[in-house]
C-alpha cells in the first residue's frame, strides 16, 4: 500500500467514526469496529469502541510486505462474527444483521475459487450454531485502486446484498462513509422492527386457554389460563376474531402499531394512559403464519364494572342509561332517571375517555363506544372494554373524529335530556350553554362539532353547580385507645366532594385520592389525644366533621432508680464485737466446743416456721435487737423454707369481710 492510500484510509476510519457517533440510535445502538488481518486468519484490533469522542486519536495503518488473501481475511472474518455475536447474545435481547465494510487494495493472491467459496460461507451459513438460518450481513467492498477492480465486482456478482465502492480522492471519502452508515442505519431499522415484534406478537399456540365465556361483534372471548410469553398480574381474555379469513380486515402492520401505543408515553396535558380507562390490548396474536393476526390478548373486565346476577358475571353497560325507551335492560336502579348529578358525572367521564383516545390520534368508533363501562363506586367511572375495532387515525383524513364526537352528543341527548320514565319534564342537566352544544352536534357541520374536551369541562362544571355543597355523611376513626405513635385509621363517606382533607389532632394533614372522594379511608399517626378532622371541599363549598375522641397514651417506661447500699468495708466492722457475735451463735447451736461448726447440722422438722418468720420480721422492721434477735431464733434457719412456706394465719383474728365495722 503506497502512502496516499494509507492516508485515504485513515481518513475514512475518522468519518465512520463520525458519522455513527453523531446519530443519537447508531451511537448508542451500534456495536462496531476496526480489525486488521493477515494471510494467517489472525487478526488484530484497532479501533473497538462504543462511542468515539473527539479526544480519541484515529489509529494509523502499517505497511506488510505480505500479499493479501481475500479468502482468509472472510474466513477470519466470519470466525470473529460468530464469536462476537454469541457474546451480544449473552448481554443483550436483540442482535442485528451485521455490516461489513472491506477496505482492500484490490489485489489479491488467493485464487478466484478460494474467494467465492469463503464469501458464501460468510453470506449463507449460519453464525450461530444454535440455528440453521440466519441474518446473511450486508458486504461493501471499498477498492483502494479503483483502476483495477475487475475480480471485486466478479466476486460480488450474483449476491444481492454485496456491493462495491471506489476510493478515488479524498473527495469521495464522505460519500463512502455515508453509504456505509445507510447500510448500518437500514440493519438497526430491521433490528427495531424484530423487537417490536418480540415484545409486542405472540402466537395462539404459546396460550393455555380455559372456558369460552362471552361474545362480541367482533370477536370470541375465551378465557386464558396460562401465557408462556405473558407475565401479567391481571386476569387476562383471548379476543379471538370471528373473522379471520380476509386479511384486508385485520392488517398485520395498523394492528401492531395499535398494541404498541400501549408503551406510547403520556400526551401533553394528560395525566393518564389508555391502558387507564381502556382495556387496551397487551398482545397481538397469530397463528400459523407469523404475519396474520386472529385476536388480541387484552385484560379481563374489572370486578368494579361487573354485577353478578344468579352466578352469571354481566358487565354494567352504558347504554342503559339511555332514558328514550332504547335501553336494554330496563333502567337500572343504582342510577335514577332524576338523579341528573350522578349522570352528568358519568357522562364527563365518557367525553373525558374519547378525548383521551383522540388525544393518542385513536378512532374508537361506533363498536368501541356502545360497549362502554360504567360504575359509581367508589366514584363515577367509565371504561371502554371493546377495542378490537379501534383504530389509528388517517393522516389523508381530515375530519377523523367526527363519528365519534356525533356518537357522543347523541349519547348525552339519550342520557339526560330526555323525559324519565313516569315524570313529564325534561332533566335540567343541560342549562343554555348545554343546549348550544347540542344545537352545534345536530348541525352536523364538521368544523361546528363540540370536542369531547368540550362536552367534558360542561358537564363537570354543570354537575358542581347542580349537586351543590358537598356533604360529608359518615365518619369514624379506629381504634379509640393507641399508644403515642401507632396509626389510627379514619374512614369517611361522602357525597360530591372534590378533596377530602384530613387533619390530626396535633395538626397534621393528609389528603384522599381521587378514587377515595366517596368512600375511603387513611391512615394518620397519633402523637396526643383528640379528634381527627375530615373536610370535604368542592367549588360550591365545604363540609367538616369530626370523630370521636381518640385517647393516646403513654407506654410505661424502666426507670433506673438508685439504691442506698449497706457499707462493705471490713474496717467498719469492729472485731470484739463480731467475736462475741460468733460466740453467742456457737452457744446456740449446742455443739460440742472442739466442733464449733460439724459438717453435718442436725434439723428438726417440727421447727415452727412461725418464729423464723417472727424473728426476721421484727429484725427488719426494727422492732427488736440484732442481739434478741439472734436469741430467740432457731437454729438452723432454712431460708428456702422461709420463703416458700405459706404465711401463718392467727386463728384467733376473724377473716377481715366478718370483722364489725366498729371493731
Amino acid at each position: 500500500m503506497q502512502d496516499h492510500h494509507r492516508m485515504l484510509a485513515d481518513l475514512l476510519f475518522g468519518h465512520l467514526a463520525h458519522e455513527i457517533t453523531q446519530d443519537t440510535l447508531l451511537a448508542y445502538s451500534v456495536r462496531w469496529g476496526i480489525e486488521l488481518y493477515d494471510n494467517a486468519e489472525q487478526t488484530m484490533t484497532l479501533m473497538q469502541l462504543q462511542q468515539m469522542y473527539q479526544a480519541t486519536r484515529v489509529p494509523q495503518l502499517t505497511t506488510t510486505i505480505e500479499e493479501p488473501e481475500i479468502a482468509a481475511a472472510l474466513r477470519a472474518l466470519r470466525r470473529r462474527m460468530g464469536n462476537d455475536m454469541a457474546q451480544l447474545e449473552a448481554d443483550v435481547a436483540e442482535v442485528r444483521s451485521p455490516t461489513v465494510a472491506v477496505l482492500t487494495s484490490g489485489a489479491s493472491l488467493d485464487t478466484p475459487a478460494d474467494r467465492v467459496v469463503a464469501l458464501d460461507a460468510l453470506l449463507t451459513r449460519s453464525l450461530r450454531t444454535e440455528e440453521e438460518q440466519d441474518w446473511s450481513p450486508s458486504v461493501l467492498f471499498i477498492n483502494l485502486q479503483p483502476n483495477d477492480d475487475g475480480f471485486l465486482n466478479e466476486l460480488a456478482g450474483g449476491h444481492d446484498n454485496v456491493a462495491v465502492e471506489a476510493l478515488r480522492s479524498p473527495e469521495d471519502v464522505a460519500a463512502v462513509a455515508r453509504t456505509v452508515t445507510a447500510m448500518v442505519r437500514q440493519s438497526v431499522a430491521h433490528g427495531v422492527s424484530r423487537l417490536r415484534y418480540a415484545q409486542w406478537v405472540v402466537a395462539d399456540r404459546d396460550l393455555t386457554l380455559g372456558r369460552h365465556y362471552g361474545t362480541t361483534a367482533e370477536s370470541n372471548l375465551v378465557e386464558i389460563v396460562t401465557a408462556t410469553a405473558l407475565q401479567a398480574l391481571e386476569p387476562l381474555v383471548y379476543r379471538r376474531f370471528r373473522n379471520t379469513e380476509d386479511a384486508d380486515d385485520h392488517p398485520f402492520a395498523p394492528l401492531l402499531n395499535l398494541v404498541s401505543l400501549r408503551n406510547s408515553p403520556v400526551p401533553p396535558g394528560r395525566i393518564d394512559h389508555l391502558a387507564d380507562r381502556m382495556l387496551w390490548p397487551l398482545r397481538l396474536v397469530v397463528g400459523e403464519d407469523p404475519v396474520t393476526p386472529v385476536g388480541f390478548v387484552a385484560p379481563d373486565v374489572r370486578p368494579l364494572f361487573v354485577d353478578d346476577e344468579d352466578g352469571e358475571r354481566v358487565p354494567r353497560a352504558m347504554s342503559a342509561l339511555h332514558l328514550d325507551g332504547t335501553a336494554s335492560p330496563a333502567q337500572p336502579d343504582d342510577v335514577p332517571a332524576a338523579d341528573g348529578v350522578l349522570r352528568a358525572r358519568l357522562c364527563a367521564a365518557l367525553a373525558d375517555a374519547v378525548d383521551l383516545a383522540h388525544s393518542y390520534g385513536v378512532v374508537l368508533g361506533e363498536r368501541a363506544l356502545e360497549s362502554a363501562l360504567y360504575t359509581v363506586r367508589p366514584a363515577p367511572a367509565v371504561l371502554l372494554a371493546d377495542c378490537d375495532a379501534v383504530r389509528l387515525r388517517d393522516p389523508a383524513v381530515p375530519h377523523w373524529q367526527v363519528p365519534d364526537l356525533t356518537w357522543l352528543a347523541r349519547f348525552v341527548d339519550r342520557c339526560v335530556t330526555h323525559p324519565a320514565a313516569g315524570s313529564g319534564q325534561d332533566s335540567p342537566v343541560l342549562d343554555a350553554t348545554g343546549q348550544a352544544l347540542l344545537r352545534r352536534a345536530r348541525s352536523n357541520v364538521p368544523d361546528q362539532l363540540p370536542r369531547a374536551s368540550e362536552w367534558r369541562d360542561f358537564l363537570a362544571v354543570r354537575a358542581v353547580e347542580l349537586q351543590g355543597p358537598p356533604v360529608l355523611e359518615q365518619v369514624q376513626a379506629g381504634p379509640i385507645a393507641v399508644p403515642v405513635g401507632s396509626p389510627v385509621t379514619v374512614r369517611w363517606r361522602s357525597r360530591y366532594a372534590d378533596q377530602v382533607i384530613i387533619t390530626g389532632p396535633d395538626g397534621t394533614r393528609c389528603s384522599a385520592g381521587r378514587g377515595d372522594l366517596d368512600d375511603g379511608c387513611a391512615q394518620l399517626i397519633a402523637t396526643r389525644p383528640g379528634c381527627f378532622e375530615v373536610t370535604a371541599t368542592n367549588q360550591l363549598g365545604d363540609d367538616t366533621a369530626r370523630t370521636g375522641w381518640v385517647h393516646a397514651f403513654e407506654l410505661p417506661r424502666l426507670t433506673e432508680l438508685p439504691v442506698p447500699a449497706p457499707p462493705v468495708d471490713p474496717a467498719v466492722w469492729r472485731a470484739d464485737e463480731l467475736r462475741v457475735l460468733l460466740d453467742r451463735i456457737q452457744s446456740r447451736l449446742r455443739v460440742d466446743p472442739a466442733q464449733a461448726f460439724p459438717s453435718v447440722v442436725p434439723f428438726d422438722p417440727a421447727a415452727p416456721v412461725a418464729a423464723e418468720r417472727r424473728g426476721a420480721s421484727a429484725m427488719f422492721r426494727r422492732r427488736r435487737s440484732l442481739q434478741t434477735v439472734m436469741q430467740n431464733a432457731t437454729f438452723p434457719i432454712n431460708l428456702t423454707r422461709w420463703f416458700t412456706a405459706c404465711p401463718e394465719r392467727p386463728e384467733h383474728r376473724r377473716p377481715r369481710w366478718l370483722r364489725k365495722l366498729w371493731g
